[in-house]
């Protein structure tokens, strides 16, 4: 019985010829792990992003709220899509995305632009998220989901902490705008990976209906007033 549990732990319920159990591991991890950097690394650079920008803190503060609302509807969006094309597709979408915002928060030149580039970036960031949690659903099951599902709440829990002084360093070693570039480069590893990732939904475990009966499927969803609430809390 042991050696079965064993066996369980480590196995993949879709096979992945050029990541293998680990890889797949590690690249859930990644996902969700630079997510939280994305919104936390650069606030140590608020203040001196207030005097280059000339402007006022509310707006600087607005790139984070911009950020935690289109990074909500990001997860809305992406979640059902990903349920009609595949995961593969829409994780290579918001990657890019993701990286394309991240390049145009490094060379703002206002504070508006930087919090359109935001928004951007908190668009790729939310369909990566809600294609990370999907892979754990799709590749994992019994105690081997609830394994990736601990080092999942663990890097949610220690990505948080770690980016603030992470970002702190960067910014005492070159400057706010590397702390983008340096989320681009993370992006552009975990795009990489996503290349060589194999699809884990088959076309006929796929949402057959229209786009528009995907986006329905929200407020169905909406209507349950445990989601919602707990989605409001969050």
């Amino acid at each position: 019985m042991k050696s079965n549990n064993k066996n369980e732990k480590f196995t993949l319920l879709k096979e992945q010829k050029y990541l293998g159990k680990k890889g797949m591991i590690f690249f859930i991890a990644l996902m969700v792990m630079f997510v939280p950097f994305s919104m936390d690394v650069y606030l140590p650079a608020l203040p001196i992003m207030k005097e280059y920008f000339h402007t006022s803190s509310s707006l600087i503060s607005f790139t984070l709220t911009a950020f935690f609302i289109f990074y909500a509807l990001g997860i809305l969006v992406f979640g059902p899509f990903s349920d009609k094309f595949g995961r593969k597709k829409i994780l290579l979408l918001g990657i890019s995305v993701y990286i394309i915002g991240s390049i145009l928060c490094s060379i703002s030149t206002s504070v508006y632009f930087l919090i359109f580039a935001r928004i951007i970036q908190a668009i790729g960031a939310g369909c990566i998220s809600t294609v990370s949690t999907a892979l754990v659903n799709d590749c994992f099951s019994g105690k081997a989901r609830e394994s990736v599902l601990a080092i999942v709440q663990a890097m949610m829990v220690i990505a948080p902490m770690a980016a603030p002084i992470l970002g702190a360093l960067i910014l005492k070693l070159a400057g706010w705008k590397q702390t983008f570039w340096i989320l681009a480069a993370v992006g552009v590893l975990n795009l990489i990976i996503a290349i060589f990732f194999q699809e884990t939904l088959p076309e006929e475990e796929r949402y057959t209906g229209s786009i528009g009966g995907s986006l329905f499927r929200l407020i169905v969803i909406g209507k349950n007033k445990g989601f919602t609430s707990f989605l409001l809390l969050t």
